[in-house]
């Protein structure tokens, strides 16, 4: 029984193939028709020139590529069947795509644009050196309990009355310090300004070497006691990687430019009561 209804299962196989080649064969520009919608040679070569941008040493076949392109028009006819285009998750999905479509066509040429010179890292990195600093952390999340907050708080009080008495920087780490760092005695080397929150790489900017903030700072992690322990030469720095900062830098100038013209042209309210 098994045996013929593999039989049968390869007989149709074999005539739906026929079937494909007969339509096909209509129009020689006709790769395939699937469910009665015209599969194009100009779109198959297009679809396949597509696919095989992502291999980088042995590019599928047409066949195979032929095959996934009927498997994935089958898969979306079934989807919609089933509703799913109008089910809110996958709506929201969707609109990601179009979300990225949409910065892709219209930002891309001027992405390309972006140019970084050697003089662009120099200036950049006498207004913005890489930094050395040690810190006494204090985790909180950013929306907190009155009582954890407090609780944070209190630890960083403790941990300044201490540092202020003439305790060691290290020792009070070990005392009052919770993450990674702490075994360190709080020190967490050179960090460039992308590498660090903005609150407490603008802290550790003002301060003098060997300086400790006399107050708190607030990062998006929790609350910090930061000392600066050095600034990096820029004669020092790893030019290419400063070059992807500061290019990751004018892409966001021209990505919140274009988003920011985008808002003013719409219609925007906001009650940020309801989400404090």
């Amino acid at each position: 029984m098994a045996h013929i209804t593999l039989s049968t299962l390869l007989s149709s196989l074999l005539l739906a193939g026929v079937t494909a080649q007969a339509n096909a064969a209509l129009n020689p520009k006709t790769v395939a028709v699937i469910n009665g919608q015209e599969l194009s040679l100009s779109e198959f070569n297009r679809r396949y020139n597509e696919n095989i941008k992502y291999f980088k040493f042995t590019p599928p076949t047409k066949t195979n590529v032929l095959d996934d392109i009927i498997k994935f028009e089958l898969g979306v006819t079934e989807a919609r069947k089933r509703g799913l285009h109008k089910d809110p998750k996958i709506i929201e999905r969707m609109n990601t795509v179009l979300y990225q479509a949409l910065v892709e066509d219209a930002l891309s040429n001027k992405f390309k644009k972006i140019k970084v010179r050697d003089k662009d890292v120099q200036n950049f990195c006498k207004s913005y050196p890489e930094v050395r600093t040690s810190h006494v952390y204090v985790p909180l999340r950013m929306n907190p309990l009155k009582s954890e907050e407090k609780k944070a708080r209190e630890t960083i009080k403790k941990a300044l009355v201490d540092l202020k008495s003439g305790k060691d920087f290290e020792a009070v780490v070990a005392e009052y310090s919770d993450g990674y760092a702490t075994t360190s005695g709080g020190d967490i080397g050179y960090q460039m300004k992308d590498k660090l929150d903005p609150s407490y790489y603008s802290a550790a900017l003002k301060l003098k070497n060997g300086a400790y903030t006399t107050a708190a700072v607030r990062s998006q992690f929790g609350l910090h006691i930061i000392k600066l322990s050095g600034k990096r030469s820029c004669s020092e720095i790893n030019v290419a990687e400063w070059k992807r900062m500061i290019y990751d830098e004018k892409r966001a100038k021209v990505f919140n430019r274009f988003l920011g013209k985008l808002r003013k042209q719409a219609k925007v309210e906001i009650n940020y009561k309801a989400i404090q």
